[in-house]
C-alpha cells in the first residue's frame, strides 16, 4: 500500500509541475500565438492550426507603431480593424510555387487564412491609422487618444 501511496504522489506532483509549466508558457507565448486556419481540400471541414506571426509594438508620446512580420502575402490579402486599445489583424495566404529542373519537378503551396488580436497599450484614435506593406513587414501606425495619455501622479 505504502508503495502505490508513493508512485500516485510522485505522479501527481510531476503533473502539477507539468500543468504549472504549461500554464506559464501559454501565458508567455499567448499574445505572440496566432490561429491559421487551412480550408484544405475539403471546405465542409477547415483545419485549425496555430503558429506563429511575430509583432513589435514601440510606443512614442503621441503614437504606436506596430511592425508584423507577414512574408509572402499581397496588400490586397490583408484586412485591419481596430477598436479602442485592439488591432485585429486578418489575412489569407495563397502561395503556389513550381519549377521542374532536370530529373526532378517541385511544386510547393501554401493556403490558409489567419488572424491575430492584438492588445495595445493604451486607446488609439480609430480615425487616425496608417498602415503600409513592404517587403513582407506590416508597419501600422496608431494616434494616440489625447485621455490617453500618462500622467504622473504625486503620491502624498
Amino acid at each position: 500500500m505504502r508503495i502505490t501511496d508513493n508512485l500516485v504522489d510522485s505522479v501527481g506532483g510531476w503533473w502539477q509541475q507539468l500543468a504549472e509549466g504549461w500554464q506559464y508558457l501559454r501565458d508567455r507565448t499567448g499574445r505572440a500565438i496566432t490561429r491559421f486556419t487551412d480550408r484544405g481540400d475539403d471546405a465542409q471541414r477547415p483545419v485549425t492550426s496555430w503558429g506563429l506571426l511575430p509583432v513589435d509594438i514601440e510606443e512614442s508620446d503621441k503614437s504606436l507603431t506596430v511592425r508584423l512580420e507577414m512574408p509572402g502575402l499581397d496588400k490586397s490579402d490583408i484586412q485591419l480593424e481596430v477598436y479602442r486599445d485592439r488591432l485585429l489583424v486578418r489575412g489569407e495566404k495563397r502561395v503556389e510555387r513550381s519549377s521542374r529542373e532536370a530529373g526532378y519537378h517541385l511544386h510547393e503551396c501554401a493556403y490558409g487564412s489567419f488572424q491575430r488580436l492584438i492588445p495595445l497599450p493604451v486607446a488609439v484614435d480609430e480615425q487616425a491609422v496608417e498602415a503600409q506593406y513592404k517587403r513582407g513587414v506590416l508597419k501600422v501606425e496608431l494616434s494616440k487618444k489625447p485621455e490617453a495619455g500618462r500622467r504622473r501622479i504625486e503620491v502624498r
